[in-house]
């Protein structure tokens, strides 16, 4: 594994591993500063996907709620995208992921959907809003030092399968802990 400061980002490895996990469970939409597309323009073909931007109600745009730029992608490489997004900082809580079934086109958010994404609390909503469609949302956890995974039940189990099988491909160890192991944990190691 890489040891790329903790501070300074998502390490590599890391990176790919979600990544490569988000993308073999089905499509990976994703906030992406690099889309240039008008708002409103519906989802438009670019290299490595499709994308389209969301913009806030006039009333909302009044009192600076920003622009959503969104890439939807099957590819690894172009999903890493979402940890170095300076407009969309992952280690700020300022990007999400949500993955979404491989056939069919991408997921149609309203604005006020992918805002709710962003809130803990409205993730029932989230899903709810969705029909179905919506297999799983990440988002970052406090500092961007951990992964946040909302999984509908009926795919939590193929989720965990591509996390596993992406950890194996990489050799770094994945396992289940619970709370007082967790608590336990060294996560950062000094090397001599």
């Amino acid at each position: 594994m890489s040891h790329d400061s903790v501070d300074a980002a998502v390490p590599g490895d890391v990176q790919r591993i979600l990544a490569t996990t988000l993308c073999r469970a089905g499509r990976v939409t994703f906030l992406d500063s690099t889309v240039d597309l008008a708002p409103g323009t519906p989802w438009s073909a670019v290299p490595g996907g499709s994308a389209r931007v969301l913009a806030p109600a006039r009333f909302q745009a009044l009192i600076r709620r920003p622009v959503f730029p969104l890439r939807c992608t099957r590819d690894p490489e172009v999903t890493r995208q979402l940890f170095d997004d300076a407009a969309f900082p992952w280690l700020q809580g300022g990007q999400l992921a949500l993955v979404t079934p491989h056939e069919g086109v991408p997921i149609d958010p309203e604005y006020s959907f992918v805002d709710a994404a962003f809130d803990p609390s409205r993730v029932e909503e989230v899903f709810g809003a969705t029909k179905d469609t919506l297999l799983a949302l990440m988002r970052p956890g406090p500092d961007g030092d951990f992964a946040h995974f909302a999984v509908r039940t009926e795919v939590a189990a193929l989720l965990w399968d591509r996390l596993s099988a992406s950890c194996e491909e990489m050799s770094i160890p994945l396992r289940v802990v619970d709370g007082p192991e967790f608590s336990q944990t060294r996560w950062i190691v000094q090397e001599d």
